[in-house]
């Protein structure tokens, strides 16, 4: 079945969007820089129905989904998820205000392509905005790195009665259930205790090395103010 002619024009729009997060991010000084890809729509004019198609430059290299819109995190790196991807749907939680988040990223490196974003009231872009929902479930498998306390990034700690509504599998996967954000309204935080990943802030030097071969002539070089790793 043939998608709606305005899904396309929407999808650009959510990644877009997502794209100038990126920008926001990268103006905080940030370890490494990071940017999603440019997405274009062409349209065949010529053929039945003037059929539309997503066009984007492919990305060479390894490609990684770090997290998903349900709460999912990367981990198959000797158990350890890297800090910059975790780090940036964070960060645009809070500079949103609690408003959006920018989840689902994947892609190459710190090249990132095909996001999704939760707003608070569940409006806008596409069936995969799970709103405060999907915002409960990131912070069910959220665990805050150096990158998120150099930001300043306040901990956002579900209850406990919100984290045995969420049900999460052996797969890192997390089951969408009814879930709550009460005290999104106040100040942001709850109050149940958090665990931290064992070894979370070392991230493997090796790995961060590979990944700045790979990218080299994908991003930008950057001059940090603050320098942790990815």
């Amino acid at each position: 079945k043939s998608a709606d002619r305005d899904t396309y024009f929407d999808d650009v729009t959510l990644q877009m969007d997502a794209k100038a997060w990126c920008d926001e991010y990268n103006r905080a000084q940030t370890p490494k820089k990071i940017d999603i890809m440019q997405m274009m729509i062409l349209e065949l004019p010529d053929r039945p129905d003037k059929p539309l198609y997503h066009v984007e430059t492919v990305i060479e290299g390894e490609y990684v989904k770090y997290n998903s819109n349900s709460g999912f995190v990367e981990t198959s790196n000797k158990n350890v998820c890297r800090n910059t991807p975790q780090a940036f749907s964070h960060f645009t939680f809070e500079a949103s205000g609690h408003k959006c988040m920018v989840v689902d990223v994947q892609g190459v490196g710190d090249i990132y392509t095909d996001p999704q974003i939760h707003t608070y009231d569940g409006e806008g872009y596409g069936s995969g905005n799970l709103a405060t929902k999907g915002m409960s479930l990131f912070f069910n498998t959220h665990r805050c790195n150096i990158i998120c306390e150099a930001l300043g990034l306040s901990k956002f700690d579900l209850t406990k009665k919100e984290r045995k509504r969420t049900n999460t599998v052996g797969d890192g996967m997390t089951c969408l259930r009814s879930l709550s954000l009460s005290s999104m309204d106040s100040d942001g935080k709850s109050t149940a205790e958090r665990d931290v990943f064992n070894n979370d802030s070392g991230i493997e030097d090796s790995v961060d090395k590979k990944e700045n071969n790979q990218n080299n002539n994908n991003r930008s070089n950057c001059i940090p103010k603050i320098r942790l790793p990815s």
